[in-house]
């Protein structure tokens, strides 16, 4: 229910324009409200995997996590990653390098994963600067991402 709401909140958003205050502060308000229960979540169930709430349930929680603030979505990483090294199967862990490259941009630094875009001022989607770009594509096949001319936007 909360990623449908998350999504329902991204349309809205994208049909009013950025220049639409009303709607952003609305948006905000319930990425904050949110975050909240993803943080009352996490205290109930320490651990968001699939065994805990789902395969579903693990990538609902990703979703909402990347629109939420910095301090959620470090914790939310931290959480992924160590269930991923301890069983691949039982996590969303193709919302891995989305969320790495989120918190990275976010702190300054340059993505790892390259699935973080931007709009330029020609109106194009820019992907943000991206570190050692030579191994882009061996990090992204690692999580089973697609590379950039084999699939979408890559």
């Amino acid at each position: 229910m909360m990623a449908s709401e998350d999504q329902a909140d991204r349309r809205a958003w994208a049909e009013a324009g950025d220049n639409d205050v009303k709607v952003r502060e609305l948006v905000a308000a319930n990425d904050h409200k949110r975050a909240t229960r993803v943080r009352q979540l996490l205290e109930l169930i320490r651990n968001p995997a699939a065994a805990n709430i789902g395969l579903d349930g693990s990538r609902a929680l990703w979703l909402v996590t990347q629109h939420s603030d910095l301090d959620l979505m470090l914790l939310v990483l931290k959480l992924f990653r160590h269930t991923y090294y301890r069983r691949r199967q039982n996590i969303f862990y193709q919302g891995i390098p989305y969320l790495s490259d989120r918190t990275r941009i976010i702190q300054g630094y340059k993505q790892r994963y390259g699935t973080q875009y931007f709009v330029g001022d020609d109106n194009q989607s820019h992907r943000f600067p991206v570190t050692n770009p030579q191994l882009l594509k061996q990090r992204r096949l690692s999580f089973g991402l697609c590379v950039r001319g084999e699939c979408g936007r890559g």
